[in-house]
Formats: C-alpha cells, sequence, structure tokens
C-alpha cells in the first residue's frame, strides 16, 4: 500500500487516546474505516427534524423557568447541529476525499477509503471522537474486502450465517485444525457447529497421514458406547457412533453464528481455507 498502512493508523489512533474497533466488514461496499464522533453537547438527541415545546401559563414564575430550560437546550441542540456542520465542511474540503457520512442515533458516523484521510480527521477532532473502525493490519483488510455471498431460504440449521470449509491436507491437520478446535471450544457452544473437524484430527492421530494408500488404513466401527471394534488391525477414533472409518472425511466445514469468529478463523487458517461464504436470506433482499 503507498498510502499509510492500516496497521500503522491503528498505532497512531490509540496512541492519541482514541478507541479504535477491528471491522467485520467492508462499510457500504467501499469504505473500510468508520470514524464516530460524539456531539459537542451528549444527551439531546439527534441534529435533525422539529423541536418544540408546551408550557403552561398559567404559573407565570414556572412558566419562565420552563421557558429558559427549553432555551438553553436548544441553544446546546443548535451548537450540536452547528458543529456537525462544520465538521462536515472540514471533511468535504480534503483533498480528493471520498466519504459518506450518516447520524448514528446523536453520533455522527463518517466512512471513509482512504486511512490517510482517517488520522487527518482524528488528528482534528480527537477529543470528541468515539472510536476509529476499520482492519487491523493489511491481512485483514484483504480478508474483510472479500465478503463472499451465497442466497438461501435458510440459514445453516436455522441458526448459522457463515461458513468456512477447510482443505483435507496433513498440512492443516498437523499446524491449524488443533488451533481452530481450541478456539472453537472457548466459544460458546450455541455459535458453532463443527462437521469432522474433530474426526481428521483423530484420523491423522491414529495413522499419521491422511493418505488413503496407506495399509495401516484398516476397517473399524466406533461403538455407541464409544468403544473401538477392530475389524483388522486398526481404526481411527471418532466422535460419531457407528461409523465405518476406512477413510479420512471428504469434507471439513465450521458454521458459525458471530461474524467475529468468522473473521478471526479466517485469519488464523486463511491458507488452509477451501471455501467460504456469508448466508444472505432472500427474504432479507430490500
Amino acid at each position: 500500500m503507498t498510502e499509510l498502512s492500516s496497521a500503522k493508523l491503528r498505532e497512531e489512533i490509540i496512541a492519541v487516546g482514541v478507541k479504535y474497533i477491528p471491522a467485520e466488514q467492508i462499510f457500504y461496499t467501499d469504505f473500510p474505516y468508520k470514524i464516530e464522533l460524539s456531539p459537542k453537547f451528549r444527551g439531546l438527541g439527534g441534529v435533525s427534524g422539529k423541536k418544540g415545546c408546551k408550557i403552561d401559563i398559567g404559573n407565570p414564575v414556572k412558566a419562565r423557568e420552563e421557558l429558559f430550560a427549553f432555551n438553553e437546550r436548544m441553544e446546546k441542540i443548535l451548537s450540536n447541529v452547528e458543529y456537525r456542520l462544520e465538521i462536515r465542511e472540514f471533511v468535504e474540503r480534503l483533498p480528493q476525499v471520498e466519504y459518506k457520512t450518516r447520524m448514528g442515533g446523536e453520533n455522527n458516523l463518517f466512512y471513509f477509503r482512504d486511512p490517510d484521510m482517517v488520522k487527518v480527521v482524528v488528528e482534528r477532532y480527537s477529543d470528541v471522537i468515539n472510536s476509529v473502525t476499520g482492519p487491523i493490519n493489511t491481512e485483514h483488510a484483504g480478508v474483510i474486502e472479500k465478503r463472499n455471498i451465497v442466497m438461501r431460504d435458510k440459514l445453516y440449521y436455522n441458526r448459522f450465517r457463515y461458513y468456512l470449509e477447510f482443505e483435507r491436507s496433513n498440512d492443516f491437520v498437523l499446524k491449524t485444525a488443533p488451533t481452530v478446535l481450541e478456539f472453537l471450544n472457548g466459544v460458546d457452544k450455541d455459535n458453532w457447529r463443527q462437521h469432522k473437524l474433530e474426526s481428521i484430527i483423530s484420523f491423522y492421530n491414529i495413522h499419521g497421514s491422511l493418505s488413503t494408500n496407506s495399509s495401516s488404513l484398516l476397517t473399524g466401527t466406533i461403538q455407541s458406547n464409544g468403544a473401538v471394534w477392530m475389524g483388522g488391525g486398526g481404526a481411527s477414533i471418532s466422535p460419531y457412533s457407528n461409523i465405518p472409518v476406512r477413510f479420512p472425511p471428504r469434507a471439513v466445514i465450521v458454521y458459525l453464528t458471530d461474524p467475529q469468529d468468522y473473521v478471526y478463523l479466517k485469519l488464523l487458517a486463511g491458507e488452509h481455507i477451501v471455501s467460504n461464504h456469508e448466508v444472505m436470506l432472500f427474504t432479507e433482499l430490500s
């Protein structure tokens, strides 16, 4: 990258005391970075629409107190409106800037493509920036840019939106599969489901290879009580009952509900991923 790298930007933002949040996706298709800025005065709501009040003038003293409080509140709201316009005008004057902006509750949200523009805005308005969201490094940026979508009528098992299929290789099982399984075991069990990940690890542990040419690949069956009935000289261990274990699994898949877990596993095991995608339901199409 010719511009400021994602990793360097993250370091500089954290150094000035601004929270940096790893991005789960590209925003609006084209913008990797999001800046959330708070208003000058918090707790007053958004900076659009109409404001009004009703004052009971039956008690003039109380009515004047309520009018004073309303006017004071309106001054702060108008200051928030003016401050938002100031920030937007500043951003628009930046050279070759590409951005998108919207309101997020009472906060101002700006989306950028260029990390150098993010740095300029942070340097100017760091005291009112709640957070910056973006890729933590170039690899992370590459991952979230490759957001594959598959259309389906239902989520996998009516729960899981994210799909990862891993290669069936000795290198994957030896170097990465145990780490993937360790991570999953630390996640809420309702948030993931694995298909044959444990089986392929066990197969490798028994035979030392996933090659089906090995003479050690003898037929066995896992009994319902977990014991192994030997139909010859050996069999691999499987967590499933009554399954012949003559060959290694044909597919190793992990299903997930959490987009952060999805991004993390792609970073962790990217070189061993055969395919991955996010499910979008047809009913979710606008």
